[in-house]
């Protein structure tokens, strides 16, 4: 999903043994888009037809588009005291999946960025985990949402170094990263090159 208009304020909980982080949270620009897209749909429902049936499930449909935009959460708790990390996806509080992951294995956590097709559209963000086990790496999103912008790409920054220092790994210098190392050796080569750096580790 793509959140260009959001501007996120990351919700963060530290407690004993463990650190909580929902890094895209509702923000003014989702009520914004959500009012929109309702307003617009219920215009045009009550403008298209007379029939009162019709015009309520119209409605209905768009006031489900509307809030559809933002009622995914995904949160990411790192346990010290279970050694897992686990992000979480709820959807209007029920939960939908979650994926755990040895905390002992995660090795680094990067902003990266997707470039888009358009010189109009601003580059996306997210967070994502690099982990490190016996079979090589794996990564997981802390949230399938992107985020444009610089003012955002700060904030997940700031989450990035509050997730180093409580689990106490190391930033990665930009030449390691993955990104950097697909764009110098090719997708292939570049993801053995990532390997072989945390071997290194």
């Amino acid at each position: 999903m793509f959140s260009a208009w959001k501007t996120i304020n990351p919700h963060i909980v530290r407690a004993e043994g463990t650190l909580s982080i929902i890094p895209v949270t509702t923000g003014k620009g989702d009520v914004v888009m959500m009012s929109s897209i309702l307003f617009f749909g219920v215009v045009m429902t009550l403008y298209t037809t007379e029939d009162w049936p019709y015009r309520i499930a119209g409605s209905a449909m768009y006031a489900y588009l509307a809030w559809t935009l933002v009622v995914d959460t995904y949160e990411t708790v790192f346990d010290k005291k279970l050694e897992q990390v686990s992000i979480i996806k709820t959807t209007l509080g029920i939960k939908r999946w979650a994926r755990v992951a040895p905390l002992d294995e995660l090795v680094a956590i990067e902003t990266t960025t997707m470039e888009t097709t358009s010189k109009k559209q601003k580059p996306l963000y997210r967070l994502e985990l690099e982990f490190y086990s016996n079979h090589g790496t794996y990564r997981m999103p802390m949230t399938e949402t992107y985020v444009s912008g610089e003012n955002n790409k700060e904030k997940l920054e700031e989450v990035e170094d509050v997730v180093r220092k409580f689990v106490e790994i190391k930033k990665l210098p930009n030449w390691m990263k993955e990104e950097e190392l697909e764009k110098r050796f090719g997708a292939a080569s570049g993801k053995q090159q990532a390997k072989t750096r945390k071997k290194g580790n």
